[in-house]
């Protein structure tokens, strides 16, 4: 399965709301997730694992601390953006949580992570807990990040769909033929 990070993976946002002391985080009307844009490049990775039947959710980890109308309001508006971008996300599975991905995932299917199930995020704390419960981490530069200390793979969610849809190939290749997973 491909797991995905929402913010900063498939859509971008404002980095710089994380010093800002205005309303961006807690004002349903402005909030920060309003006028993320999605990267061209993911949005074709996604509607390719959607055409090739290949199995895939998103995770979106939501602000702790929010009244529940405004996280309703975000997650809403989250998802207008995969309607408003073409992509039928009801093909995969979407989920808002407020907690940590690779415990979201347990609590989701009631398993660990195994090697096939490989988490994309921008976010290298929650990649390294989700190789750390034995799944496979892909770490997501989105022209903000980097790859400092971070010795997995990668891909660039600036580069064209193709080149992108072509690394997430041959990682999957390199899984299953180095026997770590199973067709």
């Amino acid at each position: 399965m491909l797991i995905f990070d929402r913010d900063g993976t498939l859509y971008t946002y404002d980095y710089a709301v994380y010093n800002d002391k205005q309303n961006l985080w807690t004002d349903p009307n402005t909030h920060v997730f309003m006028k993320d844009k999605i990267f061209e490049g993911m949005k074709e990775l996604l509607n390719w694992a959607i055409v090739n039947n290949i199995e895939f959710c998103v995770l979106s980890k939501m602000p702790e601390n929010l009244p529940e109308s405004t996280l309703n309001v975000m997650a809403l508006d989250k998802l207008m953006h995969f309607a408003n971008d073409g992509i039928n996300i009801w093909k995969g599975d979407i989920h808002f949580t407020k907690l940590d991905k690779a415990a979201y995932f347990v609590k989701m299917t009631g398993r660990l992570p195994n090697k096939s199930d490989i988490l994309f995020s921008d976010y290298q704390p929650e990649l390294e807990s989700w190789m750390l419960i034995g799944g496979s981490s892909v770490k997501v530069l989105n022209g903000v990040n980097s790859l400092t200390h971070w010795n997995g793979c990668s891909i660039n969610a600036l580069n064209p769909g193709e080149s992108i849809i072509n690394s997430v190939i041959a990682i999957r290749k390199n899984l299953y033929e180095g026997g770590i997973i199973s067709k």
